[in-house]
């Protein structure tokens, strides 16, 4: 299939090599008898510092059945737990993923990296292009584990079991916490019809954060006129830099997208993303609270775009639903025929339920999308927001590329 300019879309600011563990319920109560584990332990750690840390912050997560980011900081504590299982090496960050999930479609774009090593070269998209701000090579990997309905874990005489499937991601990664902006992203900019911005989580310095703000809000203005910024919001390592991040590019970006962790996260306190009151009162707060001209909202039971102008982008939604969709299916091999096939999924009943009870209230100020029906034992939770990303960029793309 022939590419699209790769010129014409640029996706930003940082990618990643990751380290995909294959979860083991033996290894892990292993580690829970080694370290001695209890109950009263399970709890997360911002920033985990050992392997002990690390396993805590991990049941924790799989206790409570969510997903979510937390440095680490000692890269030796990621090489020893990650040693202990099967694993394999895949690349990371939003922008990555999405043009992965878009290469074969024939969407090629230019990547924005601040790192780089043989690794990274060998596995982009071949259609692919990227500046990059790194004057040498680095490997700082991220740990990616996955858990499953199938995931269960004795700690003392309780079994710890995930409800749903996620995964939890822990990094220890310099080069995107210093996230350097390449010199050459200006000039890439002014060939560019879309440009996307993920990345700014991972900052741990305010004073790096507020001089990486100015520089890409600067740097963004050379995109051609009428083109388009989606942000992609992420799990935050300084939870206090999220608001932050949002005033500064809510003022100038197109779109803003976010999960439904990242939403709660912002109107501090946990949704019933299936309760109609529930569901409608955290819309009414983040259309308040994010002030853009397009909110996107994607989350595991539903999707909504909300904005001035919403329904020329609806389309885009679905197709980053459909993508997301694919990949928690068939994993990083899905084909074109994949993604075909699941477009015609049915709808789930109690998301439609959901859908047609919020849409009349919505009216012209949005659109509210329910998830597909999906009955998978083995599903990837790996990079499904990347993926969604990388639908609706693919929709985006068709239309104004």
């Amino acid at each position: 299939m022939e590419s699209t300019n790769a010129d014409l879309l640029v996706l930003g600011l940082g990618g990643t090599v990751d380290y995909e563990i294959s979860w083991d319920n033996r290894i892990v109560e292993e580690l829970v008898d080694l370290y001695k584990i209890g109950l009263q332990d399970l709890t997360k750690s911002e920033a985990i510092s050992s392997e002990r840390e690390l396993v805590c912050t991990v049941l924790s997560y799989m206790a409570n059945s969510s997903g979510g980011e937390t440095q680490v900081t000692d890269p030796r504590v990621v090489k020893e737990f990650s040693d202990r299982f099967e694993k394999r090496i895949t690349l990371g960050g939003t922008g990555v993923r999405a043009a992965l999930a878009m290469q074969g479609f024939g969407v090629a774009a230019t990547q924005h990296l601040v790192s780089i090593d043989e690794n990274v070269r060998r596995l982009l998209p071949a259609n692919s292009k990227y500046i990059c701000s790194a004057d040498s090579d680095s490997f700082d990997p991220h740990l990616i584990i996955q858990f499953n309905e199938a995931s269960a874990v004795k700690v003392q005489d309780t079994i710890i079991r995930a409800t749903k499937a996620d995964r939890i991601i822990l990094t220890c990664d310099p080069p995107n916490e210093l996230l350097l902006i390449s010199k050459e992203l200006p000039a890439a900019l002014m060939k560019a019809r879309l440009f996307l911005i993920s990345g700014f989580n991972s900052i741990h310095d305010e004073e790096v954060l507020a001089q990486r703000l100015a520089q890409v809000k600067k740097d963004a203005e050379a995109i051609q006129e009428g083109g388009l910024i989606l942000f992609e919001d992420a799990g935050y390592h300084r939870p206090e830099f999220r608001n932050i991040v949002m005033k500064s590019v809510s003022q100038y970006c197109s779109f803003f997208s976010l999960n439904e962790e990242e939403l709660q996260n912002y109107i501090g306190r946990k949704v019933d993303f299936l309760s109609v009151d529930s569901v409608v009162k955290a819309l009414t707060e983040m259309t308040t609270l994010i002030p853009v001209p397009i909110l996107i909202i994607h989350t595991k039971a539903w999707s909504a775009i909300l904005g001035s102008g919403f329904m020329k982008y609806q389309e885009c939604v679905v197709s980053g639903m459909i993508m997301a969709t694919t990949r928690y299916i068939y994993g990083d091999s899905f084909s074109i025929e994949n993604f075909e096939s699941t477009k015609i999924l049915p709808r789930n009943t109690d998301s439609s339920t959901l859908a047609k009870a919020i849409n009349r209230g919505l009216g012209n100020s949005g659109v509210f999308i329910p998830a597909y029906e999906v009955n998978c034992l083995t599903p990837t939770t790996i990079g499904l927001g990347d993926s969604f990303v990388g639908g609706f960029l693919l929709e985006l793309s068709r239309n104004i590329l």
